[in-house]
Formats: structure tokens, C-alpha cells, sequence
């Protein structure tokens, strides 16, 4: 049981790491980082894939040719493909990446914390095999790059499997391609300090090489903040009883406090949030339906709850606001599909995805939110209006793009579905 002059003397301390934490910021010490000040850490599209094809582009601003990619190769033990004739693709056939030199071809999924979608390692080895007719296995390489997995599901593999370092048919053990796992932790930032190294002169390079290291700590809880933390601090104590009580108290202000903020965001994501979202609909939407669907003890579940936007009540296809893991973390927003039997194949040859929007077999568009409820918790607090306006600001913002850019609407591709 901790004292009450324990808990005193605690924020007494607290108090003292303040005013050190001002003085090291007044001597120039931060951890302010240009990637994570616009985006999220863990946006493996606009951080990580964007970041990483920037670096393996030999016609990149970088000026570099071919020096990344070669020691990318190096540490993907990759050997053979030719760097001078090397071309990458973004988002190519919804792959994350892809590079060839014409001869060797390389499939990268990069996963941070996504989950794998429905045959989508199959669909992509498909995908380049049918477009290169007689491609010998020791040609196609498939990489699994993520925090921590070392192969995708069984789902996403669909008829093929892992079999030690290759991919294989499942029903006569053939041979399609050549496997590799790659983890941000080890492989990717041996890459990026190897190539900051050969950087290290060239100073905005070294500087952007320095960023994207410290994203990439940050998602393999590697990093450590210039700024003193309350941890460092706590462990700079001489008293051993006095850090264990502290480290206690800690613990118990955290549990305390997420326990709190996952209430007060399924508070903000209940049946009500539809009521309250189509007030804020401009003119032209006002005969558009805001509807919530789930059931609140199911709000803990990726995919358990979610909020549709639709007009007509035979629309099959319907702009959705989802989380995609549990605790109601990253909020994101999708054109999705509402029920099994509807068919998008001949959707998705009209609508192909520009970055940093994505597909899925349910969905034609998706992309995560910019009105994520962890990254605006203080709104979840202070003014929840706000909240309601961004979201529909995103709403409004993704409809002009759907006609923008690929020249539809939510009603004319339920028109086309319907037919």
C-alpha cells in the first residue's frame, strides 16, 4: 500500500523533471520529427511504403543511383538483379511494392500493423506470374515485411504455403517463388544506418536517413527521446524503494488512464454518433442516411462496430467508418461493400486506387483517418463539435476525390452494381 507522502513526494518530483525537461529544450534538445508531426508513426502507406520506395528508386531526388537499393539487397541477401535496370512500383496492382530489373521480379508486403487480407500473397504472385509467362521460381521473390511476423496467414496464401525459404503449391509442393521475412527492427534499420552512414556528408540526406531511423524506433519501441523521460528519470533515483513505488504509481495513473480513454471513445462511437453526425451534413446530403451498426460489446473487436453513411436503402455499396484493431484503435474510413453476395470485380478494373488510397476484397477505397480518436483524444474532452466536423469534413473531402479523381460518385457505382 503506497502512502499518501509517497504520492507527494512523487509529483514533487515530477515537478523537478519539468524544469529539467525546459532547461534541455532550451539548449536545443527535442524530439520533434517532420514524419510524425504530419502523420501517424505507423502509417505503413504514407510513411513507411512512401519512405522506403523513395529510397529504392535509382531515379530518386536522392541522387544517389542505385546505392540504397544495393544495400537493401545486401541485407534481403538478395542476389543477381541487376540495379542499373532496376524499376519500382507504389501500389502497383494494390502490391505495396514491387521491383524488377525485366528479369528478376521482387514483391514486397509491408505490413506495420495491418492485417492480412484474404488471399492477397496468392493474388499477388498471380498477378506477376501472369504477366511474365514462364517465370522460373528462382526469379520471384516475395518479401513479408513487418514489426515482428515472420510469414503472413494462411489466409492470405490461399493455395500456396511456405515451405522453408520458398513458396510452394499446396497440392504438389512446386516451387512459385523464393520467401523472405524481413523485420523493421533488425533488417530495415541495419538498411537505413548502413545508408546513413554512406550519407553521413551529404546533410540533408543524413538528416532525413536520421528521421525515418528514429519512426522506425518508435514503432519497435527502440526509440529513445532526447528530452529526459519520466522513466529515465525515475531510473536515475538513488533511493531503490522510492523508484519501485514510483514505478508503481506510474503503472497505476497508465492502467487508470487508458482504461478511461477507451471509455470515453466508445462513449463518442455509440448509436448516438449518427444522430449527432448527419446535423453537421451540408444541404446536399441532408437525404443521406448516418446510421450506426454493431453492438457495443463488440466494440473491442477489429471490424465490431462501424458508422454508414448511405442515400438509397438498396445501396450495396456504402462510405464506413471502421477501427481496425482492437481497443478501437486507428480509425479509418472505407467504400466498402455491406453484405457477401456483392460482386466488385468489374468495380475495381474502373477503380484503381491512387495513393494513399488502398483496396481490399470488400472494399474499393480505403485509407486511415485523419480524425483518429487517439491522435484527437483532447477533442474526445474539449469539444467533441470539433470532432463531429472533421469527420465530416473527411467525409465531404473523400466523396469530391471519389469524383475527381476516378470519376464516380457513391450513387453511380450503386447504380452500376445494381444493374
Amino acid at each position: 500500500m503506497i502512502e499518501n507522502d509517497t504520492y507527494q513526494n512523487f509529483f514533487e518530483e515530477m515537478k523537478k523533471l519539468r524544469a529539467l525537461q525546459k532547461k534541455q529544450k532550451q539548449r536545443g534538445l527535442n524530439d520533434y520529427n517532420i514524419l510524425t508531426t504530419v502523420l501517424s508513426a505507423d502509417d505503413e502507406v504514407r510513411v513507411h511504403s512512401r519512405m522506403i520506395e523513395s529510397l529504392l528508386n535509382i531515379n530518386g531526388k536522392h541522387y544517389q543511383d542505385d546505392l540504397f537499393l544495393k544495400i537493401f539487397l545486401k541485407v534481403a541477401q538478395i542476389n543477381g538483379y541487376s540495379t542499373v535496370d532496376s524499376k519500382i512500383y507504389k501500389e502497383y496492382e494494390n502490391i505495396d511494392l514491387y521491383l524488377t530489373d525485366g528479369n528478376k521480379h521482387i514483391i514486397i508486403e509491408n505490413k506495420v500493423w495491418a492485417k492480412d487480407q484474404f488471399k492477397q500473397i496468392e493474388k499477388y504472385v498471380d498477378l506477376v506470374k501472369k504477366e511474365n509467362e514462364k517465370l522460373p521460381h528462382e526469379n520471384l521473390y516475395v518479401i513479408y515485411l513487418s514489426i515482428d511476423r515472420d510469414s503472413p496467414s494462411d489466409e492470405s496464401l490461399g493455395r500456396y504455403k511456405i515451405d522453408n525459404e520458398y513458396i510452394v503449391n499446396k497440392d504438389d509442393n512446386e516451387k512459385i517463388a523464393i520467401y523472405k521475412a524481413m523485420h523493421y527492427k533488425s533488417d530495415i534499420l541495419s538498411w537505413l544506418k548502413e545508408c546513413q552512414y554512406e550519407v553521413q556528408n551529404i546533410t540533408n540526406l543524413n538528416e532525413v536517413l536520421k528521421q525515418y531511423i528514429d519512426v522506425v524506433q518508435l514503432i519497435t519501441n527502440q526509440y529513445k527521446g532526447k528530452v529526459m523521460s519520466i522513466l529515465n528519470y525515475i531510473k536515475e533515483l538513488e533511493n531503490s524503494e522510492q523508484k519501485r513505488e514510483y514505478i508503481e504509481i506510474l503503472d497505476e495513473v497508465n492502467d487508470s488512464y487508458q482504461e478511461e480513454k477507451l471509455e470515453l471513445k466508445k462513449e463518442f462511437f455509440t448509436k448516438n454518433i449518427g444522430i449527432y453526425l448527419k446535423d453537421y451534413l451540408p444541404k446536399e446530403y441532408l437525404d443521406w442516411n448516418v446510421e450506426y451498426v454493431g453492438e457495443e460489446k463488440d466494440m473491442n473487436k477489429a471490424y465490431g462496430v462501424e458508422i454508414r453513411f448511405f442515400k438509397g436503402e438498396n445501396w450495396k455499396i456504402v462510405y464506413i467508418l471502421r477501427f481496425d484493431a482492437s481497443n478501437m484503435k486507428k480509425l479509418y474510413w472505407t467504400i466498402a461493400k455491406i453484405d457477401d453476395k456483392t460482386n466488385l470485380k468489374e468495380m475495381k478494373k474502373k477503380i484503381k486506387p491512387i495513393s494513399p488510397h488502398r483496396q481490399t476484397n470488400t472494399s474499393l477505397l480505403w485509407s486511415y483517418s485523419e480524425c483518429d480518436l487517439d491522435e484527437n483524444f483532447l477533442k474526445l474532452i474539449d469539444n467533441k463539435d470539433e470532432l463531429y466536423e472533421m469527420i465530416i469534413k473527411e467525409f465531404m473531402m473523400v466523396m469530391e476525390q471519389l469524383k475527381n479523381k476516378y470519376g464516380y460518385t457513391l450513387e453511380t457505382i450503386n447504380i452500376e452494381i445494381n444493374k
